[in-house]
């Protein structure tokens, strides 16, 4: 008795990745800040579902791997700054390269 079997092979979807810098308005790195990337399709309770993360290291370098091409929000957070969030796009097999300048917080300025 011979047996046959079908086999279908799962191509796996090509991905891009995210890389950038983070730094301040003087242009000095910014290691710890937080980098998030974000579906720009809301959740059902109204929230954007965040697709990968990565913190930046000591020179203000972050990479972001396995991302699915397509649209998306980058928001970058650090504490005693203001966050930013601006959109971006991801292609298949290609980095996308984004230089984040964050402002000090004013409000972190502050001393009562």
């Amino acid at each position: 008795m011979l047996a046959i079997a079908e086999v279908t092979a799962i191509t796996p979807e090509p991905n891009g990745s995210v890389v950038g810098t983070t730094s301040d308005g003087s242009g000095a790195r910014l290691p710890g800040a937080i980098v998030e990337i974000e579906s720009t399709a809301a959740t059902s309770s109204g929230s954007a579902r965040v697709v990968g993360t990565a913190t930046s290291d000591a020179q203000g370098q972050f990479k972001v791997p396995k991302v699915a091409p397509g649209e998306y929000w980058l928001r970058v957070t650090l504490s005693g700054f203001t966050a930013v969030r601006e959109r971006i796009r991801v292609l298949a097999d290609q980095a996308a390269d984004v230089a984040i300048t964050l402002q000090v917080d004013s409000l972190s300025e502050r001393v009562d």
